[in-house]
């Protein structure tokens, strides 16, 4: 029950992002400048050249908490309530964007907080 509370839970906060919306957001970026990308975003948390590619990649990292459960028991005229569960998850994303020649030509994204 408290594991089914938590995927509600999850779902309810993220219902109104969606993965979609993250990549319609990213696909502003492409074949756009590398120099429109970082005025946007920022300095990358990393970059990696390959092969005449460079590699942006941006981290992005966060807390959400996660409420703790109750179950209350009555008892004639008494009632028992007991808290379990809940504090902090961890949620992230990592998206880099393929260049060359100064121009974004692709991203790729992981993790549970790409949402947009």
């Amino acid at each position: 029950m408290k594991y089914l509370r938590i995927v509600l839970f999850t779902i309810l906060i993220t219902s109104c992002a969606t993965e979609a919306g993250y990549r319609e957001a990213l696909d502003v970026y492409v074949e756009g400048s590398e120099e429109f990308l970082i005025d946007s975003w920022g300095a990358p948390d990393s970059v990696y050249e390959a092969n005449g590619y460079k590699y942006l990649t941006y981290y992005k990292n966060s807390s959400v908490y996660m409420p703790a459960s109750y179950n209350t028991t009555f008892y004639g005229h008494s009632a028992n309530t007991i808290g379990y569960g809940g504090g902090a998850m961890q949620i992230n994303c990592k998206t880099t964007f393929k260049i060359k020649n100064k121009e974004v030509i692709s991203y790729s994204y992981e993790g549970d907080a790409c949402r947009m």
